[in-house]
């Protein structure tokens, strides 16, 4: 009850601004933003394993963003017990060596604690990379601190901030 007294009604981000900003993961979803790219773009085990809909709220507010994570944590435990009900038998060691990828270039994203990470990397022949870069979800979801401190007190910024659950090192570029 004590949180959920400090926390409502403190650095609102809107819908529109969420998506106006390009934000990411819980940040984004706390604004009601349907976006998650396990489920809009599935990725190993996710297409067989999701079966609900968006967890999404819709109060934008510092409360909105820590409440969503505890339901998304849930959930994460829950998909982790579908997926181990799941495993199929057999040998799970990989055969080590080296692998050679041609000269060639790739992207992925999976859904981070924070959002959407992305990577993308080309290779030359000499199976060296060219060329590597990563977004981490850090970096979609800071613009939108300053929405979120429009018109708050100075003693609620560390918080307001810390409700993002930034990663700064992971922006250094």
């Amino acid at each position: 009850k004590a949180v959920k007294e400090i926390t409502s009604g403190k650095g609102i981000l809107t819908r529109d601004k969420a998506l106006e900003l390009g934000s990411v993961g819980p940040t984004a979803r706390a604004s009601g933003v349907k976006i998650d790219v396990r489920r809009d773009d599935p990725y190993a085990a996710y297409a067989e394993l999701q079966d609900k809909e968006y967890t999404i709220l819709f109060g934008g507010d510092v409360y909105s963003r820590i409440y969503l994570r505890f339901i998304e944590t849930a959930e994460s435990f829950e998909l982790i017990h579908k997926a181990m009900k799941n495993i199929p038998k057999g040998e799970i060691i990989l055969p080590g060596g080296r692998v050679f990828v041609p000269a060639s270039e790739g992207m992925g994203r999976v859904e981070a604690p924070r959002g959407e990470l992305f990577h993308f990397i080309k290779t030359d022949s000499s199976n060296n990379p060219m060329r590597l870069k990563v977004k981490p979800p850090t970096y979609n979801n800071l613009p939108a601190v300053g929405e979120m401190l429009i018109g708050a007190k100075r003693e609620d910024a560390s918080l307001i901030i810390s409700s993002i659950d930034p990663c700064f090192s992971c922006t250094e570029r």
